[in-house]
């Protein structure tokens, strides 16, 4: 009723539902309609059969007329919130520059929660989705918004991919207890050791069966990349494009950033005009609507 709206997503499903439960479906069916503005998601909602709407008496969710009405997954960050990182942190950053102008967040402290149950969430929907992932093989990548552009997660190489085969200063790859070297150049290698683990993403073999991995190490004893063969369901080829990311000595270029998981910390280049940017950090890992047996329900202008 508009003369006592409500403030999520959550509470209109409610609402329509309290409304139904005592005064059934009327004539013309129900119109759920969102005011202007953005609406912070954190948790999803199932419509089920009972909340179906009839052929004459649809249930329809839409934004008011002229709207711009937006279901946020993230929390919502000032750029004022974000102080210079620290001399630990920079003392792990190559170039001056990158000394200068990183900056540094507390994400618990900014409003994020949930973080590491989010990232428990994610692990067990992978191993849903696929049985055979590890419980450690999870994809969970919860990301940095400015003014509705995703941020790049610091990141070696820059924007592009590596290819065994092709970028001779890699060289080239054999196996070894289980494991698939993949060599790099010494500089990373010698950088990346001191990381706990370093994140992956590759196309081993087929463009659809990438594969997104916590826990690749450096080997001791070369300059390579330690993939577990194991991890993945068709090994790796000399056709592998891949890239590593979420390591800090590789945060270099303005719009990268990096996110310690143990500590929460975020670090930032910012990009211009950053002081009055919109920022948002990604939390929600769920699916705001899932619609389970339902009919006659629409969404529009959302």
């Amino acid at each position: 009723e508009k003369g006592s709206p409500v403030a999520s997503l959550v509470g209109a499903v409610k609402a329509m539902r309290d409304y139904r439960s005592q005064n059934g479906l009327p004539d013309g069916g129900i119109k759920i309609e969102f005011a202007e503005g953005t609406y912070n998601v954190t948790e999803g909602i199932t419509l089920t059969a009972e909340d179906s709407g009839e052929e004459d008496k649809p249930v329809v969710f839409t934004g008011a007329k002229g709207a711009e009405v937006l279901f946020d997954g993230g929390i919502t960050i000032k750029p004022s919130d974000f102080l210079p990182a620290d001399d630990g942190f920079k003392s792990l950053l190559q170039t001056e520059e990158a000394k200068q102008n990183v900056v540094m967040i507390d994400l618990a402290k900014a409003g994020c929660y949930d973080l590491n149950s989010t990232k428990e969430y994610l692990r067990k929907k992978s191993t849903e989705f696929n049985p055979n992932t590890s419980a450690e093989s999870d994809y969970y990548r919860q990301e940095l918004f400015v003014n509705g552009k995703r941020q790049s997660l610091a990141r070696w190489p820059n924007e592009t991919y590596c290819n065994p085969e092709i970028d001779r200063e890699v060289g080239e790859y054999d196996s070894k207890d289980g494991y698939v070297l993949i060599y790099i150049p010494e500089k990373q290698a010698e950088l990346w050791r001191s990381v706990d683990k370093i994140e992956f993403y590759g196309l081993p073999v087929f463009e659809w069966a990438n594969t997104c991995l916590p826990d690749i190490d450096v080997s001791e004893e070369e300059s390579a990349l330690m993939f577990p063969v194991f991890k993945s369901d068709y090994g790796i080829t000399s056709d592998c494009l891949y890239y590593v990311y979420n390591i800090p000595y590789e945060l270099d270029s303005p719009g990268e950033y990096y996110w310690d998981t143990k500590t929460n910390f975020l670090y930032y280049w910012p990009t211009e005009g950053f002081e009055t940017a919109g920022i948002s950090f990604s939390q929600f890992a769920g699916v705001p609507f899932t619609l389970d047996g339902c009919s006659y329900i629409s969404f529009e202008n959302l």
